[in-house]
C-alpha cells in the first residue's frame, strides 16, 4: 500500500477521506479540500492511532483568485519553473517523469 507524508482530499466523499487517512504515514497530514454534500463518518480511532494531523480549508473567493493572478503577473520568471507539459490523458507519463521508480513512495 502506498504511504504519503501528506494527502489532499479534493473530492468531498467518504471514500477519498478513508483513502487519505489509510495512505498517510503515522504523524502525517490529511488536508480536506473537497466540498461535501453530506456528512461523512470518519474513523477517528485510526486518525488518533496514526497521529494524523487533519486540516480543513474553505474554498477560495473571487478576490483570492484575482490576487493570485496579480502576484503571478509580477513574477515573469515564474514560467521558467514549468519544465514539462503533459495533456491530462498522459498524466501517468507526467507522474513517471517526476518519480520514475514508484510515484506513490514520495
Amino acid at each position: 500500500m502506498a504511504r504519503l507524508a501528506s494527502a489532499f482530499e479534493c473530492v468531498g466523499v467518504k471514500e477519498t477521506v478513508d483513502q487519505a487517512i489509510s495512505y498517510t504515514y503515522k504523524g502525517g497530514n490529511v488536508v480536506i479540500l473537497g466540498v461535501f454534500e453530506e456528512n461523512v463518518e470518519v474513523n477517528m480511532g485510526l486518525v488518533q492511532d496514526k497521529e494524523i494531523n487533519m486540516l480543513g480549508s474553505l474554498m477560495y473567493t473571487k478576490e483570492d483568485y484575482y490576487e493570485a493572478l496579480r502576484i503571478v503577473g509580477q513574477i515573469p520568471a515564474l514560467t521558467k519553473l514549468i519544465t514539462h507539459r503533459f495533456p491530462l490523458r498522459d498524466v501517468q507519463r507526467g507522474v513517471l517523469r517526476r518519480w520514475p521508480r514508484n510515484p506513490m513512495k514520495h
